[in-house]
């Protein structure tokens, strides 16, 4: 029922939402995303994982607090994966970021902050689970 609600949620936001980038990326940032998005469709989840990191990264460096930067800290946060490269906690760091960021979603503030939010929530109960078995 909640993965429901929250993939309904994201689709609605998705089909309302105006285009997410209406200037060009800067170049670091777009030739990561771009790694991300060939990783995702080949279904690498290590290459993936790292693209995302360093989109965000990127974006961090050359955006600052911008809805793009935003929504590249929640791609990398929703990931599975987290490669040893990257700290654990840098996951945590991007929900926070992009919590933080979702006011740049200027019509759906609300609805994008509670939608990271639980994404966030579901993730980290979804974690302690695996703790508690051992994975």
């Amino acid at each position: 029922m909640k993965y429901r609600f929250l993939s309904t949620l994201t689709a609605l936001l998705m089909v309302c939402a105006p285009p997410a980038w209406s200037k060009p990326l800067p170049k670091d940032v777009a030739d990561a995303y771009k790694i991300y998005r060939m990783a995702e469709d080949s279904g690498d989840q290590r290459t993936m994982s790292e693209a995302a990191y360093r989109a965000w990264q990127a974006a961090e460096k050359s955006l600052g607090d911008s809805k793009t930067t935003g929504d590249l800290a929640h791609n990398f946060a929703v990931l599975n994966f987290t490669p040893e490269s990257i700290k654990q906690s840098k996951r945590w760091e991007a929900f926070d970021r992009a919590i933080e960021l979702a006011k740049y979603h200027t019509d759906l503030h609300p609805e994008v902050e509670i939608q990271r939010r639980l994404v966030m929530i579901d993730t980290l109960i979804e974690n302690r689970k695996s703790v508690y078995r051992g994975d």
